[in-house]
């Protein structure tokens, strides 16, 4: 049944969600004004089955848990007949504030930390499958191009990046309702020898959990690198990155229409 695709549980292509959702239309200019589409939303029906909405929206103005806080409410809303009083979103941009100024670290860079040889500081199921998910892009990587005349050498750095939520972080107080965008960017980097070696997923463990750990210690830490680093590391062309959380929850969303049939 066609209403399987977008209902339930089950490992499906993510190309057969693709005509369920809108891509966002272009950008355009008027009177020396950009204007950028941030939300597209498309409604499509099944007959005697059940509607999907797909919804496509911008990081410009929001990242993940942000957009779907706005769809839980806009469901509750529904279900309710316009009675429930979902938490507001906290649009205060003064809440976000790094505790050391950004001009302290203009006229220097940070130390580079040193992670061969460090104990693994942090296992769980997210970071060690980001060090599977990592060591196979690398190998599958090096196995394409090792018939190439420009193939990467053994000796050169491959990066893993993710974000992290700044929302609720002890040292920050960003509320969890705060809406925008409130991610860390967090990159860890590995020698390709270590990656296709008889340890890969190990040292990858090691690497992506430290990560996670001097993310835990100071959130913003470096943010005003981020861009300049994101720009250079992805020129490189040995970046890979994880998007996405289960934690966003997005079964949760329930316009109270039941199950479809």
């Amino acid at each position: 049944m066609l209403i399987s695709i977008v209902s339930g549980y089950h490992a499906r292509d993510v190309r057969d969600l693709h005509p369920f959702v809108l891509d966002l239309p272009h950008a355009t200019v008027q009177n020396n004004t950009r204007g950028q589409p941030l939300m597209a939303l498309q409604v499509t029906e099944f007959p005697n089955s059940g509607i999907c909405i797909g919804a496509a929206f911008g990081h410009a103005v929001a990242d993940g848990r942000s957009f779907h806080h706005f769809m839980k409410s806009w469901a509750s809303i529904f279900r309710s007949a316009g009675n429930s009083a979902p938490a507001m979103p906290v649009l205060d941009r003064g809440v976000v504030q790094e505790k050391r100024p950004l001009w302290a670290f203009v006229s220097f860079l940070k130390p580079v930390v040193e992670l061969h040889g460090a104990e693994p500081q942090r296992a769980s199921i997210f970071v060690v499958a980001c060090a599977l998910v990592w060591t196979s892009l690398v190998k599958t990587q090096k196995l394409s191009l090792s018939s190439s005349l420009n193939h990467h050498q053994d000796d050169e750095f491959y990066y893993f990046g993710f974000v992290g939520d700044c929302r609720n972080r002890p040292e920050l107080a960003i509320p969890s309702a705060y809406f925008g965008n409130c991610l860390a960017m967090c990159i860890t980097r590995l020698m390709g020898s270590e990656l296709v070696g008889e340890n890969g997923v190990f040292a990858a463990t090691k690497a992506t959990g430290n990560r996670v750990e001097q993310f835990k210690n100071g959130a913003l830490k470096g943010a005003e690198n981020w861009i300049t680093n994101w720009i250079e590391i992805s020129e490189t062309g040995r970046l890979s990155t994880v998007a996405g959380s289960p934690k966003l929850r997005d079964y949760d969303i329930d316009f109270g229409w039941g199950k479809p049939k």
